[in-house]
């Protein structure tokens, strides 16, 4: 057979079909049980035990004592290591208030929910990395909003002067000394 120039040969892939989803095998045998009998729940116990029975023993962390020097020393390392991945609104909102530490319990207070959604997405990863500084696996934080008024402005000249009046009550007096009207 010929080749043609800059055509290209067809290719066999294997297809790949997505496996049925085993069902659940206990000691080798393998058995369908309602979900709600009494067997189901006494299976569902043993699984529960078995499956603690090989978790890892949990290490004890380290909690060492820190200063808030160290603390603040932490935060800027983040926040630089934020903006060297260019995260830019998060490096904004972690730079946005100064964190308050009291003891181990870090308290970060934002004007709105969207700073303190996109702040708990990170959190994860913020608190790694500042039990690793810090060597102290005690640490957390806590996000609160405090949603201040929002401010009204003044649109109507009426509006404008009780604004005016508001700063400096000797305006009405001036006002009223040269028979001004609004």
């Amino acid at each position: 057979m010929h080749e043609i120039e800059g055509a290209q040969r067809p290719t066999l892939e294997p297809v790949v079909t997505p496996a049925k989803k085993p069902e659940f095998t206990f000691e080798g045998v393998r058995k369908k049980t309602s979900s709600l009998s009494l067997k189901s729940i006494s299976e569902k116990n043993q699984i529960q035990e078995i499956v603690k029975s090989r978790e890892p023993a949990t290490a004890v962390l380290p909690e060492s004592a820190f200063t808030e020097v160290a603390f603040k020393a932490a935060w800027s390392a983040y926040a630089t290591k934020v903006e060297a991945a260019g995260q830019y609104n998060l490096l904004s909102h972690l730079t946005m208030v100064a964190p308050v530490l009291k003891d181990t319990m870090i308290c970060l207070t934002f004007p709105n929910d969207t700073i303190k959604i996109e702040v708990e997405r990170e959190k994860g990863s913020l608190l790694a990395f500042l039990h690793k500084e810090l060597n102290n696996h005690a640490i957390s934080l806590s996000i609160d909003v405090v949603e201040s008024e929002n401010t009204r402005y003044a649109y109507t000249p009426a509006e404008k002067f009780e604004k005016l009046k508001e700063k400096n009550p000797f305006i009405e007096t001036l006002r009223v000394a040269l028979d001004l009207e609004l």
